[in-house]
């Protein structure tokens, strides 16, 4: 079911993790004894430092005080393969008040991917969600720079949606059903619009569990990979009927990513952790004919990309060169010059991994979650976003929150000791591009995606074994490529092997 856009709605942007957290310990303050506390998760590291207090706590001892409290703490993990979240979810569980969940209704390689904490406060529904989830890595330290994300927080309407999108993964699943403390109760805030807010949707990614594409099918047949018996859910002998929140899956965020793409005028930023959206899904490339479409416009400026160098996720994709060079082939070939792609240079003090997947059209509309712009994102893994337009901004001094978002966004990129911005000089897209440069000072360098990087080739995923240098992708992926193996012979040829890889492992299509 698609969910509506909400008149109405508060959004707020968070592009540093400490500036997230700090509202995540304030927001857990608020909530009553009697309250509702939904988080979501990829993974959870329980050591997060939030502030709270005064003071640093780790996210797990607070969801833990909240419960103890009498709130009721409900966690949903990644129940993806090689299951990392088992014992977080174990200890959450010993914890008065608190329940976790490790959801495996996955597709074969897949993962629920959603970062999102919803808080039920006195004052109404609190949401957030975007590619932030709880992680000490992602914070700065004396031998690293923090990660670079984007985590937006909804107060009205579509605040309520957040938490039914949740509550839905929650309620349906079989522990929620098999053990009466881990009950959730449907959301009564009645959540008042703001007169000045946004008009927001919020839109998800749900892969097919009917699908016909090879091996993208719930894994009941797959032994459960929990450690304890107790979270050994589901392995149900009916999943469909697990999954009756999106029977047929859920393309909503490819979908609006269509709609605002070919609205578009003038410009597109984005900032995306992969970039290799260059395969088809359900043997339709409607999103990259779109896109291709919309930048041959006669009056379209450029689309500006900010991703990740090929050495920072090579040990994930295994094949970015080609799969972006792909990408290339499709919307660059025709007007190179509409398009520039940059990352960050390697040991700026500013960002450590670029992690944010976030679009903003002519500085009018802008889609924020945790969907990446590949096919695992729009097709196969739970994903959660919402795209928002603000409709009372644009008189007097006051500019569209996506339009603020992107200046602020450029201030944090561009904006450098050797070459300070005024907020100014921000304003026009147009005109700011200039900054974009590799200039010496800059934290910016612009990527070949054409010729790739000669020093990190692509490679093919090393099934059995692993190989000792394999890092933690490649090692969770073997089980997935091992289940390939078994039921699809690697072809002799080697490029045959980097599609199947690709297509039914890496990135594979869930429509």
């Amino acid at each position: 079911m698609v969910t509506p856009p909400r008149s109405g709605t508060t959004v707020t942007a968070f592009i540093d993790y400490v500036d997230y957290y700090k509202a995540i310990g304030e927001t857990l303050a608020r909530i009553a004894p009697n309250g509702v506390v939904v988080v979501a998760g990829w993974a959870i590291d329980l050591n997060t430092p939030i502030p709270s207090d005064g003071g640093m706590v780790g996210i797990g001892s607070l969801l833990a005080r909240k419960g103890k409290e009498g709130c009721r703490v409900r966690v949903l993990l990644s129940g993806h393969i090689n299951g990392p979240n088992t014992d977080a979810a174990n200890w959450l569980n010993s914890q008065k008040g608190c329940a976790a969940i490790v959801d495996d209704r996955v597709l074969l390689a897949g993962c629920f991917h959603q970062k999102s904490v919803v808080a039920e406060l006195s004052s109404g529904t609190v949401a957030f969600l975007g590619g932030m989830d709880f992680g000490a890595e992602r914070l700065a330290a004396p031998d690293r720079a923090p990660w670079h994300d984007v985590q937006v927080k909804l107060e009205g309407p579509a605040a309520v949606d957040v938490f039914d999108t949740l509550a839905d993964r929650w309620t349906t699943h079989q522990a929620a059903n098999s053990f009466a403390h881990f009950a959730l109760p449907r959301s009564n805030a009645k959540a008042v619009p703001s007169q000045r807010g946004c008009v927001a949707q919020v839109v998800k990614t749900y892969g097919n569990p009917r699908s016909n594409v090879p091996l993208t099918k719930l894994r009941p047949t797959i032994p459960s990979l929990t450690a304890s018996p107790f979270l050994s859910f589901g392995s149900s002998p009916n999943p469909l009927a697990e999954f009756g929140f999106a029977p047929r899956g859920n393309s909503s965020i490819h979908d609006l990513l269509v709609r605002a793409i070919q609205s578009t005028e003038e410009y597109i930023y984005l900032e995306d952790q992969y970039f290799v959206a260059s395969a088809e899904m359900a043997r339709d490339r409607l999103l990259l004919r779109s896109l291709a479409k919309t930048i041959s416009k006669p009056n379209f400026k450029h689309l500006i990309v900010l991703t990740c160098g090929v050495g920072t996720i090579q040990s994930e994709l295994l094949q970015t060169n080609r799969r972006r060079r792909a990408l290339w082939d499709v919307l660059g070939s025709v007007h190179p010059d509409k398009i520039s792609v940059w990352c960050y240079k390697n040991g700026t003090d500013r960002c450590y991994w670029q992690h944010s997947k976030t679009w903003i059209f002519d500085d009018r509309f802008a889609l924020v979650g945790s969907a990446n712009f590949n096919r695992r994102g729009l097709s196969h893994d739970g994903e959660l976003g919402v795209g928002f337009m603000d409709l009372s901004a644009g008189t007097g001094n006051s500019l569209p929150f996506p339009h603020d978002l992107r200046i602020r966004l450029w201030m944090k990129h561009l904006s450098t000791p050797r070459r300070p911005l005024l907020r100014d000089q921000l304003i026009d897209f147009s005109g700011a591009r200039k900054f974009w440069t590799e200039a010496e000072g800059s934290f910016l360098a612009r990527l070949d995606v054409v010729n790739g990087d000669p020093f990190q080739a692509d490679r093919l995923l090393k099934v059995d074994p692993a190989p000792p240098s394999a890092g933690f992708w490649e090692k969770l992926f073997v089980g997935a490529g091992r289940k390939v193996q078994d039921l699809y012979k690697w072809s002799v040829n080697e490029q045959q092997n980097f599609a199947n890889q690709w297509d039914y492992v890496l990135d594979p299509d869930g429509s």
